[in-house]
């Protein structure tokens, strides 16, 4: 019987890179745009060394975050960002390694995400918080901040659209109001997919065998139920007639649509993923193509996702390319 040795060399290999990750994660939790991606490196370090080792080294890093969060900065946001984003690390390696498709991974750690804010929100407005009202002083601090800038005395036409908005602070928290939730329902369930495709397009190459069950394409060959169309039809009247049907008709149509388009976007990306692989795009071209779409033209995923349910357009472009072969 044959027994497997690991030599110093190897562990101490294994060692430093589990730490790593440990410090990419804790690095990702203080900056804007990376905290979003700060479970990534503690999901790749489930995959790599097991789940155990993996959460406690972000606890161990959530240990020293809370520590800086005391004595460095005296202040608990990157904390409480460090706690969810550890959470939602803890969620995705749970789902990879019991080996849950991916859409459903997504659904489900989205759908309770957002259930967590709401109901602590709801928590909070029971307890006195008023959002209106905090997003009003918001925009009349933003206003101050503005106003005593110097490029804003320098240039104050260039200000113009944005003092509009701030000029009348009851008014434009009413629409912020209306338009957070639904950018922070997008942002979750991108986000979450973001990590999932992350994961999925690279842990063959550092996964342990066994969590090996899924690629990229089961989140590229996506495509919503031909049924979701009659929601879609109805929550567009809603939007398109709203001034003839009065009060909040309008607003429903607009997260109704909202809350499918965001799916009718993974479903566009797929196309445009698969339309790029049929057509040898690839390197730095295929990159710059992806992130101008991404950022420059999200409607148009959702356009294409959604015109997809009728068209095919990849296996339009696969029976393409099989007649130009023959």
């Amino acid at each position: 019987m044959k027994v497997e040795t690991h030599s110093p060399i190897q562990s101490n290999q294994s060692y430093m890179k589990l730490m790593m990750m440990g410090l990419i994660y804790f690095i990702f939790n203080y900056g804007i745009f990376t905290a979003l991606f700060a479970p990534i490196p503690l999901v790749v370090a489930a995959l790599s060394f097991g789940r155990s080792k993996a959460y406690a080294v972000g606890a161990f890093c959530l240990g020293c975050i809370f520590l800086a969060s005391i004595f460095i900065f005296q202040s608990y946001q990157v904390f409480s960002l460090g706690v969810f984003s550890y959470l939602v690390a803890i969620g995705v390696s749970e789902m990879m390694i019991r080996g849950i498709h991916p859409m459903k991974s997504i659904l489900i750690l989205g759908s309770i995400i957002c259930a967590f804010f709401a109901i602590t929100t709801s928590l909070s407005i029971n307890q006195g918080f008023s959002p209106a009202s905090y997003i009003e002083n918001s925009l009349v601090e933003t206003k101050k901040l503005i106003v005593e800038n110097k490029d804003y005395q320098k240039n104050k036409e260039n200000f113009k659209p944005v003092m509009e908005f701030l000029n009348t602070p009851k008014e434009s928290a009413a629409i912020v109001l209306k338009t957070v939730p639904l950018y922070a329902y997008a942002a979750i369930f991108l986000s979450i997919w973001g990590i999932f495709y992350f994961i999925l397009k690279s842990y063959h190459f550092y996964s342990l065998p066994e969590y090996l069950k899924y690629s990229e394409d089961a989140l590229k060959n996506f495509r919503m139920s031909d049924y979701f169309i009659f929601p879609v039809a109805l929550f567009l009247a809603l939007y398109v007639f709203s001034d003839k049907l009065g009060g909040n008709w309008g607003y429903i149509g607009q997260i109704g649509l909202f809350s499918l388009g965001v799916f009718y976007f993974m479903q566009g990306f797929g196309v445009l993923m698969a339309y790029l692989d049929n057509f040898k795009i690839v390197g730095f071209f295929r990159t710059f193509i992806v992130i101008a779409i991404f950022v420059l033209a999200p409607f148009f995923l959702c356009s294409l996702g959604l015109f997809d349910t009728w068209f095919d357009f990849r296996k339009k472009t696969k029976n393409k390319l099989s007649n130009k072969k023959l």
